[in-house]
């Protein structure tokens, strides 16, 4: 038995050894070195002020929104004038008041200005070259503004925000004696009242 004492003291101090030396792989942690910062060349610089958010007063909101209208009105106004003087100009054959297809491809797109401004009045102008007496020439001038008229309201304008208007050879838009001065005062022009 003293074998086996001898045996049991061994494994005894065999595990008290191994269970030291775990113990003592249990170190503490170093304390960690700080790293000295070269500050040199940054004590010229101050730091940024805070600026702390703050809501616009009332007033500059109002003025915000005043502008605001104040621009889209002035985009309202000018895109009103540009729809204005898009408004076509129409020409007739000699001694002629009826539409052709073209005429008729303009007058539409009268039409759809006229229906996008409804509140728009128009006067329809019947123009006529030289040829003519002057008294023909009136009853030319009105015959061409009345098939524009017409044109309108078949496409849905209310007749009453059309004016006719004849000034027979009266204004013409081109001077000469020739067909080609002739050709663009042979006419009916939409003008906005």
């Amino acid at each position: 038995m003293k074998r086996s004492g001898l045996l049991s003291l061994v494994f005894l101090f065999t595990l008290a050894i191994l269970f030291a030396g775990c113990a003592s792989k249990q170190q503490e942690t170093p304390p960690i070195e700080e790293i000295p910062i070269d500050t040199t060349g940054f004590q010229d610089i101050e730091p940024e002020p805070v600026v702390e958010d703050t809501l616009p007063s009332v007033e500059e909101l109002e003025r915000r929104r005043l502008e605001e209208l104040r621009l889209a009105e002035e985009r309202k106004m000018r895109q009103i004038s540009q729809d204005k003087a898009s408004l076509k100009v129409v020409y007739f054959e000699f001694d002629q008041s009826s539409l052709s297809a073209a005429t008729r491809d303009a007058l539409r797109h009268n039409a759809e200005m006229l229906r996008k401004y409804p509140d728009w009045k128009v006067s329809v102008e019947g123009h006529c070259d030289e040829r003519g007496s002057t008294e023909y020439n009136l009853a030319l001038g009105e015959r061409r503004a009345a098939s524009v008229k017409q044109y309108y309201i078949d496409y849905g304008i209310d007749g009453t925000r059309v004016r006719l208007v004849s000034y027979g050879e009266e204004r013409p838009e081109v001077q000469g004696s020739n067909e080609a001065a002739w050709a663009k005062n042979r006419r009916a022009a939409t003008v906005v009242r």
